[in-house]
């Protein structure tokens, strides 16, 4: 990195972040089988006093300030350089990976679907399976790059039970200014989804043609600069992509966009391998892909199965409570998993229902499917303004 690059040594992050404000803009019912009954829709509203590129000052006061809980969530919105803020991260990882042979990271129990209907709207569900933890959803706006919505499990930053995330502490708070490289979910402005669930580890076998780069960084590369699922493919086959350790994978990817096109990325056999949705759907949560039939998958996981049997059932046009409802179907509740570091205990943290059509995303956290909040990738987030506006 160069001299100028804006990190402090102590880890706090000094991007160039201008942030906009969240706010609750309305509240309205809606009735779907005494579900989603109270539907909270947050807005992201977008200042472009605060989005100046032109001003290299950075704006850590007004960044912390958008921060809030709404509820059982949190809401934070990021405007800066995410590429320099992984090129810091990365640097930080392979220093790690030089003392030590593995990460130690909670596995992702998580069930994930596409579905294309004959309206020719697509959408994404996504369970996020795991140990207990908050979560924050936040706005990321790069300055080279597509703006996005994604979440952030807050037990990337090793706030859990035992060492709970305080609201109230700035030093709690400055950690979630790394967010832009620990998002698990993801939806961008050109309508581009990634997600991610664990499966199986699997060695891989680098090309010394290419970099490496950390899963969870490289789902931020393609939310900032990927426009559908083949230049997603593209960005990520520039890299040796690793994550519990530097020659290991052990998750999978599902990519969609809005033309109805989707992807699994998967790791066999020490090399990615591309899973194509044969039909208007493609599932996927823990049991490896590659080669297997839909039948097969569905035998092999009864999450695969409930979610499989509520597609391959599902009317010509999908709404989004039908989607919730397939979700919904494959929760976990306090499932034990047993690992090499032992026993742990999953559950659904969040259920989210992406309309990529429409560019808008619905949430249920913490298994309660009476209240949904509604969050929309607003044109006006897209908005980047110069230094003659």
């Amino acid at each position: 990195m160069t001299k100028n690059k804006s990190w402090c040594l102590d880890g706090v992050l000094k991007l160039e972040f201008f942030v906009s404000l969240f706010f609750i803009t309305s509240l309205f019912t809606a009735c779907s089988n005494n579900n989603y009954s109270e539907i909270v829709e947050i807005e992201h509203v977008v200042d472009a006093s605060v989005l100046d590129r032109a001003d290299p000052t950075p704006n850590f006061q007004a960044m912390l300030a958008s921060f809030f809980k709404q509820d059982d969530l949190y809401c934070m919105t990021f405007h800066g350089n995410f590429d320099e803020l992984l090129d810091y991260h990365h640097q930080k990882i392979m220093e790690y990976f030089k003392q030590l042979e593995e990460l130690e990271r909670d596995s992702l129990h998580c069930s994930l679907f596409t579905y294309l209907d004959k309206s020719n709207k697509m959408y994404l569900g996504r369970n996020f399976d795991n140990r207990d933890t908050e979560v924050l959803i936040g706005l990321f706006l790069p300055d080279s790059g597509f703006a996005s919505i994604g979440f952030v499990p807050l037990i990337e930053f090793k706030f859990d039970k035992q060492h709970p995330f305080d609201p109230a502490s700035g030093n709690h708070r400055k950690l979630l200014l790394h967010s832009p490289v620990t998002t698990v979910d993801g939806l961008n402005e050109k309508g581009v989804v990634v997600t991610v669930a664990s499966v199986r580890k699997e060695e891989v076998q680098p090309d010394t043609a290419k970099t490496y780069r950390f899963l969870l960084h490289l789902q931020r590369n393609i939310l900032d600069h990927a426009f559908d699922v083949q230049s997603a493919i593209d960005i990520a086959s520039r890299f040796n992509v690793f994550d519990n350790s530097k020659h290991t994978i052990a998750h999978h990817l599902l990519i969609a966009d809005a033309s109805g096109q989707s992807v699994v990325l998967e790791w066999h056999e020490g090399k990615m391998r591309i899973i194509e949705n044969s039909s208007t759907w493609q599932i996927a949560t823990n049991t490896k892909m590659f080669g297997k039939s839909d039948e097969e998958l569905s035998r092999a996981c009864n999450r695969f199965s409930r979610i499989y049997s509520r597609l391959k059932n599902s009317p010509d046009t999908l709404s989004w409570q039908q989607g919730m409802d397939a979700l919904r179907s494959a929760k976990q509740v306090n499932k034990t998993y047993y690992f090499d570091s032992g026993a742990m205990r999953i559950s659904t943290q969040w259920s989210a229902l992406f309309n990529i059509s429409d560019r808008t995303v619905y949430v249920c956290t913490n298994r309660n499917y009476d209240r949904v909040y509604r969050f929309e990738l607003h044109e006006k987030a897209f908005y980047r303004p110069t230094k003659n506006e």
